[in-house]
């Protein structure tokens, strides 16, 4: 936004290409943010898991006096598929929670809407209540 234009001036169509801008400079920044983590990878592993590797040797148990961090061995969980269904069910499950809560008015018609996709999940997980658990309306 120009330092001319205030928020109160600019048009519908003005904020929707601020916001177009700044989600497109939030993922540009996200994927330079992936393809550095992607590429450091193997270092950010080893340093990570260089604690690790004198803690796991056990002499006692016929192991080395020291692992190598390829040494150790993760399990299915903590691969990349773990990581991506256990994210996507942590993001399944927040914005349906998001969505459920949202507040009953009347600026938010498509509320109702939202409920669907998410209607089976939140009932069978149990998460459907609502702020009135933690403060419910006085009698």
């Amino acid at each position: 936004m120009t330092e001319t234009a205030r928020a109160g001036d600019m048009t519908f169509w003005d904020h929707l290409g601020e916001l177009r801008t700044r989600i497109i400079r939030s993922l540009i920044a996200i994927g330079v943010g992936a393809a550095l983590v992607i590429g450091l990878w193997d270092w950010i592993s080893d340093f990570f898991l260089e604690p690790y590797c004198e803690v796991l040797a056990d002499p006692y148990q016929g192991a080395p006096a020291r692992l190598e961090p390829r040494q150790i061995t993760e399990p299915w969980a903590y691969g990349p598929r773990g990581r991506l269904l256990a994210n996507c069910l942590a993001i399944f499950q927040i914005v349906g929670v998001a969505c459920w809560l949202l507040p009953d008015k009347d600026s938010f018609q498509w509320r109702k809407h939202t409920h669907e996709p998410f209607r089976w999940w939140l009932s069978h997980t149990q998460t459907t209540q609502g702020w009135k658990m933690f403060a419910p309306n006085p009698p």
